[in-house]
């Protein structure tokens, strides 16, 4: 007789349905004798051993280092190899990843490995996203008729918004144009004025 129909223990699952959800949550990703490693959805990894699990506990590891910039990836060791965590995770429990692809956080917290925070992506649409952003990206200001001033991640941006061609906001930005229809200047450039007025 089932109990869970009636009253408080209509929603309860019993000990056995339990033990099999948490099954289903950890798979396996390596194995090296009886040492089993497994991964879970909510970013745990664990090793089973014949009567002990442990917990691994990632770690931030830093790709490269060039122009003061930094790359982080969180990783777990295991048998003197490196994995990565976003990856390991992504490819288990969304789908395996492509050469050309690479796993992002939603939030961005990579420390944050659940899978609903994992999002592939290819890497020509990353650069897409994110290349604005970075410190090497030559950023450029329009300023409208109230002297507000706009923002925009690259020339091609602005030439698109304007309606104009690139190269009219690449002459202006540099200084060839006598008379100028648009403010524009760029980013560098302003932070020398202000800088040195």
């Amino acid at each position: 007789m089932d109990l869970r129909k009636f009253g408080s223990l209509k929603n309860t699952k019993t000990i056995s349905e339990r033990g099999k959800i948490i099954k289903e949550e950890f798979k396996e990703f390596y194995r090296k004798g009886n040492v089993v490693y497994e991964c879970s959805n909510f970013g745990r990894i664990r090793r089973i051993c014949r009567t002990t699990i442990y917990y691994l506990k990632p770690y931030l590891r830093n790709c490269y280092e060039y122009n003061q910039n930094r790359r982080h990836s969180v990783v777990v060791k295991i048998d003197r190899k490196e994995f990565n965590c976003r990856k390991l995770i992504a490819g288990k429990f969304i789908r395996p990843l492509r050469s050309n692809e690479v796993v992002i956080s939603r939030n961005g917290n990579i420390f944050d490995l659940n899978v609903k925070n994992l999002f592939i992506i290819t890497r020509s649409n990353l650069g897409k996203n994110t290349g604005g952003k970075t410190s090497k990206a030559k950023k450029i200001y329009y300023y409208d008729n109230l002297n507000y001033r706009y923002t925009y991640p690259s020339a091609r941006n602005l030439a698109k918004y304007l309606g104009v061609s690139y190269q009219t906001v690449l002459n202006i930005a540099n200084g060839k144009t006598k008379n100028p229809k648009f403010n524009v200047k760029w980013c560098e450039n302003e932070e020398t004025i202000i800088q040195n007025p």
